[in-house]
């Protein structure tokens, strides 16, 4: 995009400074609606990555939004951390390996039974009927509530469709993505099979 951009700026300056006349009109409109375009669409990247709210898209920003998305990146990053032994360890790999383990060992039964005279002393607050609203299926209406409180600018992961997609394509992807949503929170769907996918091959 940014090599695109700077190609279309000399080509605009290029037919600024020139005296021949011909189609340079023409290609002067083509060249300055295509590099619009670009701006926009850059400008749109760089506020999805900054994850900044109370700028606008549309302010021409994009050195801002840039800044603010390095600093992100670069406030989120981890040089190290220290394993259980007391050692601290800088390596990508080993970084990811030490906090594996430690949310493995946190999360993690360590076995020990709990003998139910223990806690019987304590006080239920939680009613049948409370207990019965907990324990209910997820409803059509509560996945539409929660996806319309999506960040129109957020997605789950480097690869995830943002709030956007969802709200431009709903009429296409609407019913699949509640059916889903309600499959995997009402226990009859693994999440894993978000990961599976089918390959058809074509013949030529």
């Amino acid at each position: 995009m940014k090599s695109e951009i700077r190609r279309l700026e000399k080509n605009i300056d290029r037919i600024i400074n020139s005296s021949s006349r011909g189609d340079s009109v023409k290609n002067l409109k083509a060249s300055r609606k295509r590099l619009d375009f670009l701006y926009a669409r850059e400008e749109s990247y760089w506020a999805q990555r900054s994850r900044s709210k109370w700028l606008r898209e549309g302010d021409r920003n994009t050195r801002y939004f840039h800044a603010k998305a390095t600093g992100r990146l670069k406030k989120n990053f981890i040089e190290k951390l220290k394993h259980m032994d007391g050692n601290w360890v800088t390596n990508h790999k080993a970084i990811s390996q030490v906090a594996k383990n430690y949310f493995l060992r946190l999360f993690t039964s360590n076995d020990q039974r709990v003998d139910i005279q223990e806690v019987g002393y304590i006080q239920a607050c939680v009613t049948r009927e409370a207990n019965e609203w907990l324990t209910r299926d997820y409803t059509e209406n509560e996945v539409l509530q929660a996806i319309k409180q999506m960040d129109p600018n957020k997605a789950p992961s480097i690869d995830g469709l943002s709030g956007n997609f969802f709200k431009h394509y709903w009429e296409i992807v609407g019913r699949d993505t509640i059916n889903f949503c309600l499959d995997v929170l009402n226990g009859n769907k693994n999440i894993s099979n978000l990961n599976e996918t089918m390959i058809i091959l074509i013949p030529n």
